[in-house]
């Protein structure tokens, strides 16, 4: 996320995904919690799905998830649980992926836009609408 505010000006309010532990030298140590397809324990570690942790997120800045007002950004099928909820637009990079290539063939997404120079521009037109 900081990475997309230093390379391209903006970042998002939450990344979400598997949580790992570090040592003081900033080494791995453990997994904090993972995020899943369902939520449970497994050796005292969290799992939780992308929902779950969506959700979450949001409860530490006293909002709730508006399905209606959410946007899902990827950039495979990996995330076709939230696609189903959502209004979902797939990123299509420049040298895909195999599960990347069944994602945009399969059009599994409400909108597939290239990761290109007009990419944010697209973003926001989708997101936006026309702008007057």
């Amino acid at each position: 996320n900081e990475y997309l505010k230093i390379k391209f000006g903006f970042k998002f309010d939450f990344v979400l995904g598997t949580k790992l532990k570090y040592d003081s030298k900033g080494l791995i140590i453990g997994v904090e919690s993972i995020v899943g397809t369902k939520d449970y324990m497994i050796d005292k570690v969290h799992v939780k799905t992308k929902l779950t942790s969506i959700r979450e997120a949001l409860s530490t800045v006293n909002k709730d998830l508006d399905l209606k007002k959410t946007v899902l950004l990827t950039d495979s099928y990996s995330d076709i649980d939230l696609a189903k909820m959502f209004v979902t637009i797939l990123i299509k990079p420049a040298n895909p992926t195999t599960a990347q290539k069944v994602s945009q063939r399969l059009k599994l997404a409400d909108y597939i836009l290239p990761d290109d120079s007009d990419l944010q521009q697209n973003l926001e037109s989708i997101i936006l609408g026309p702008q007057k």
